[in-house]
């Protein structure tokens, strides 16, 4: 089994999604838009308000055989100009004092991430390469389910979930 961090994985703005959680012999951590299950690990506990992703995986995992290739590289992210600010500095609406931009964190600079055509599906380039970060992740390349389906992909010790993206 590979160990790594799995907060990374989730959302910490939804309560529920904050903080990696088990159920039964699997570990889970969900961003709402990318899902990762591994073997339970015994310092992540249960939590009542956790979502029920084993039914999610159930349901979109390919029942037929499946060739698993390796992901497509997750290249093209650019560093731009932010356009909430003027090169890091923001003026309060309402006193006008300047602050750091919250936004770009004050660099004046913020990454802009394309999307990705991944077997006909539009995925988030970003969340891509947060699975490039699990070592030996493959993608089922097997032509399965529609473009709103979930793309599956394994690595040693877990499987996870990209949900792609609407329009």
């Amino acid at each position: 089994m590979i160990n790594f961090d799995l907060q990374p994985f989730c959302d910490t703005d939804r309560p529920a999604l904050a903080t990696p959680w088990s159920v039964g012999d699997f570990t889970f951590a969900c961003n709402a838009r990318l899902l990762v299950r591994v073997s339970r690990r015994s310092e992540v506990p249960e939590r009542s308000d956790a979502p029920d992703c084993e039914k999610l995986i159930t349901a979109s995992w390919p029942a037929s055989a499946v060739y698993w290739a390796p992901l497509p590289a997750s290249t093209g992210a650019q560093l731009t100009a932010c356009e909430g600010c003027d090169g890091g500095q923001c003026k309060c609406p309402r006193c006008q004092a300047p602050h750091e931009c919250l936004n770009c964190g004050g660099t004046g600079k913020v990454w802009s991430w394309p999307t990705l055509q991944i077997r006909h599906r539009r995925v988030d380039l970003k969340l891509v390469t947060l699975i490039h970060t699990l070592p030996g992740c493959v993608e089922a390349a097997t032509e399965y389910g529609g473009a709103l389906d979930p793309l599956c992909f394994r690595f040693p010790g877990g499987l996870g979930l990209l949900l792609p993206m609407r329009g």
